[in-house]
Formats: C-alpha cells, sequence, structure tokens
C-alpha cells in the first residue's frame, strides 16, 4: 500500500497538465519542468535515502518518506505559482526516493532469502497499480478541485503513516543509534555491477516506450485511446513483476533477465519498421512486459547477490534506484533526440543496439562461489589443541 500510495502520487499530474497551465499560465516548457521535478527530487535523494534508511530503520525512513510525500502534494493543491509548484514537486520527489527505499528494504528483509524475488515482483507490481490509479486520481481533482484531491490524498497519507509506526521490527533492521556492522557503500560484487549495465540499457527501452510512440498513436487512434493503453500496459506489467518475481526464487534470474533484454530488442527493431495501430499497440505492451521481465528478474538477483555480499538493502535498492532513473530519463530524452534530427526508426534501432550491446553483459562475467555464512565447522573439521605449554 505504501507504493501505491507513492506511485498515485508520482503519476496524478499527467491529465491535470491542461488545468495547471491555465490555472498558471505556464506555458509548454515550464509544465515539462513542472512533471520533471518529481523525477529531479528523486535523483537528488537517491543517495541520501539509502543512508536515511539504513540509520533511522525501515519504520522512521518510511515515515519520513510519507510525510514528505503527504506535505508536498498538499502544496501542490494549494499552488498558485510556478515555483511553488515546482518546489512541492520536488519535495515529493526526495520523498519518493526514501519511501521506496525504505519499503523495497523492509520486503526483502522480512522474508526468506529464498522468497526475495516475490517480495521484490509484489513492490513493483504495487507501483505498477499505483500508477494505473494515478491518472484517474488525476481526473478527480480536474472535477473536484485540486485543493480537495491534493488534501484527500494529504490525508491518506497520514493513515498510511499511522499504520507504518505500528510496523513490527523486520528482521535485520538497522536499530536507530546502534552500529550495524555493515560498509554502507561499499560496492556491489561484479555479477551485480555487470546486471547493472544490462538493466540500464533495459531502462532506456522502457523511457522510450513512454516518449516515442505517443506522436504516432496520437495520429492513429486519439489521446483517449492512448492513456487506455497505457493503463493496461501497467496492469499487464503489474502481473509480470508478480509472476516473474515467483520465477526468480525457483530459477537463475540471470537468465530471465537475457531474456527480457533480447525480446526487448527485438521489440524496438519491429517498433522501428511498424505503423499499423494494432501492431504498434501491442508491441508497445509487449515492450512494457519484457522490460519488465528483465528489470524484475534483475532487481531480485542484484538484492540477492547484494544481500550474500553483505550490502545493507537500503543501499542495495540505492544503487537499482539509480540504475532504473537514470537509465529512464535517458530513455525520454535520448531516443527523442534522436528522432528529432532523425527519424523515429532511427531512434528505435538505437535503443535496440544499446541493448543488444549491454545486454550480454551480465551472462559474460562468471558468477562467483555463494557469498554467505560461514556453514558450522564440525569436530573432525575444528582445529585441535593438544594444551601442551598452558
Amino acid at each position: 500500500m505504501l507504493i501505491v500510495i507513492e506511485a498515485v502520487q508520482f503519476s496524478i499530474l499527467t491529465p491535470l497538465l491542461p488545468a495547471l497551465d491555465e490555472d498558471l499560465a505556464l506555458g509548454s516548457a515550464r509544465l515539462g519542468q513542472a512533471t520533471g521535478a518529481y523525477l529531479f527530487g528523486i535523483l537528488l535523494a537517491i543517495i541520501p535515502a539509502g543512508a536515511v534508511v539504513a540509520r533511522l530503520g525501515f519504520r522512521n525512513a518510511a515515515l519520513v518518506g510519507l510525510i514528505l510525500l503527504g506535505g508536498g502534494g498538499a502544496a501542490v493543491g494549494w499552488a498558485d505559482s510556478f515555483a511553488v509548484l515546482v518546489l512541492a514537486r520536488t519535495i515529493q520527489g526526495v520523498g519518493s526516493a526514501v519511501t521506496w527505499a525504505a519499503a523495497m528494504a523492509a520486503a526483502v528483509s522480512a522474508v526468506r532469502p529464498e522468497r526475495r524475488g516475490s517480495a521484490v515482483g509484489a513492490v513493483l507490481a504495487a507501483a505498477f497499480v499505483g500508477t494505473f490509479l494515478g491518472p484517474l486520481v488525476g481526473g478527480l481533482a480536474v472535477g473536484w478541485g485540486r485543493p480537495a484531491v491534493f488534501a484527500l490524498l494529504a490525508g491518506t497519507c497520514a493513515v498510511m503513516a499511522s499504520a507504518v509506526s505500528s510496523w513490527p521490527r523486520a528482521h535485520g533492521e538497522v536499530v536507530p543509534g546502534r552500529p550495524t556492522g555493515l560498509r554502507l557503500w561499499r560496492p556491489p560484487p561484479r555479477t551485480s555491477a555487470a546486471m547493472m549495465i544490462t538493466l540500464g540499457a533495459i531502462s532506456i527501452a522502457g523511457g522510450a516506450r513512454v516518449t516515442l510512440p505517443v506522436v504516432e498513436l496520437d495520429h492513429e487512434i486519439g489521446t483517449a485511446n492512448i492513456a487506455l493503453v497505457f493503463s493496461l500496459c501497467g496492469l499487464a506489467m503489474a502481473a509480470v513483476a508478480v509472476g516473474v518475481g515467483r520465477l526468480s526464487d525457483r530459477f537463475r534470474p540471470r537468465r530471465l533477465v537475457a531474456v527480457g533484454a533480447a525480446v526487448s530488442a527485438v521489440c524496438s527493431v519491429f517498433l522501428a519498421y511498424v505503423a499499423e495501430p494494432v501492431a504498434l499497440v501491442g508491441l508497445v505492451i509487449a515492450l512494457g512486459c519484457f522490460v519488465q521481465v528483465g528489470m524484475t528478474a534483475g532487481f531480485a538477483s542484484i538484492t540477492t547477490e547484494n544481500a550474500n555480499a553483505g550490502l545493507d538493502p537500503a543501499v542495495s535498492w540505492t544503487y537499482l534506484n539509480l540504475v532504473w532513473t537514470g537509465g529512464f530519463l535517458l530513455g525520454n530524452v535520448g531516443p527523442s533526440g534522436v528522432a528529432g534530427v532523425l527519424t523515429t526508426s532511427s531512434a528505435w534501432l538505437v535503443v535496440a543496439l544499446a541493448i543488444s550491446v549491454a545486454g550480454p553483459v551480465t551472462l559474460l562475467v562468471r558468477r562467483p562461489g555463494r557469498v554467505g555464512p560461514s556453514r558450522p565447522q564440525t569436530p573432525t573439521q575444528a582445529p585441535t589443541t593438544t594444551g601442551e605449554g598452558s
């Protein structure tokens, strides 16, 4: 539920953009800046968020995140200028970074090691459910008014904060003021670092999926149907996240990552040449689902590798969030720039090339022996002492 609330706050602004343009006289450039302020806040707080969660514990950090999300949301509701709107969305982005770090770290720490993939899949599925609901709530704000709806969301954050305050301490949670014995910023294992390269490329495809097809689809099926397509895609990706998370507990996640990367590259190639609306919609949905296959399996694998190496779960999520946010932003901006200079087909081919180059990296790096708690020594293995000279 915590991630659903965050995802609603993230995606709520899209249907409100025309009304904000009219109320605040923003113009297209400022509307883009207002939309990007949330992501800017996330980037600003990604690294500090891991340290906050590691030092305060999951529960206290989640409370901080909810306060920032609810307070920033209330400010969005009553914003009467561009500066206030951007500041409020940036504060929400900071809250988002802390909330995600706390939720993901709590989820993977509260389950047995063999169930981490399912925990990661459930958290990512909750995010897509919230992303589906956000535009619907934003539509209500158009009719009811921004102050009323964002006040309601702030109240929801307060109720959720009350629920979070009663969380039991999860296994492995940091007790505030007590040293953890972990090096907070130790580098991830080389297998995790290699997989982050692959996930960065897959994230580029995820970002391009949101921006590149929109103009062409708008001409073919209209704006309202585009919203329906991406809503259905979000629900499909939520289902994929749950299923792949469970599969990651049974099979090697690296193979699932490779499948996700390979099919995402193929979909990108087809998107470069397909213009028929029905096929285009199908490819957009397929790309979203296989991006999710790679991301969910990759997150599960990296979380497990980092935990086995003794890396704090909150800091592990910090690395993942950096990869996802950076790749997604690059996918939003880079392919669109290529399309502006060349063609949309060229942009999709660039995306396919990036995945084809980075995709195999995760399979090329050999996985080291499993790092975990040492096995207890048997009496025959224990060193013997004679006691002589004592």
